[in-house]
């Protein structure tokens, strides 16, 4: 039977051992991705940790931050003031009660090159990628 549970210190040995053999990480990886700590020393509370394992020991193991999707559509796209104007108030307010509730970034997609610009430039997002559909993805961290 599969059980999870957060990450203990004696999972290291079984997660660096993991990185050492493991072609698709970066080499250099350490098992301290997994236990982000704050300024103070103690667990930083964005992230949460798990190890999954059976009877046999750790199988693999998640790492997860609480990110806030946006989907968003405007009644004009080409109503740009108001539309500029309606952007910077929702982000304004959104960020505020990201924080307060504990998200770690926002995230967002467009098909509006326009659009992407706009949260670059102005709201702080980095440009993710771009998929075959010209769908653009973007995150900014809180």
């Amino acid at each position: 039977m599969i059980i999870s549970r957060r990450v203990e210190e004696s999972d290291r040995k079984y997660i660096d051992e993991g990185f050492a053999h493991d072609e698709f990480h970066d080499k250099g990886l350490t098992s301290d991705v997994y236990f982000p700590k704050l300024l103070n020393g103690e667990f930083d509370p964005r992230y949460v940790s798990n190890t999954f394992e059976d009877e046999k020991g750790p199988i693999f193991f998640t790492q997860g931050t609480k990110v806030l999707k946006i989907q968003a559509s405007f009644r004009d796209n080409n109503d740009h003031r108001r539309n500029l104007k309606a952007l910077r108030a929702f982000f304004a307010q959104l960020r505020v009660y990201a924080r307060q509730n504990g998200f770690t970034a926002l995230q967002a997609s467009t098909k509006s090159p326009q659009l992407a610009e706009f949260l670059i430039k102005h709201e702080q997002f980095e440009q993710m990628q771009t998929v075959e559909n010209k769908e653009i993805s973007l995150e900014s961290l809180l």
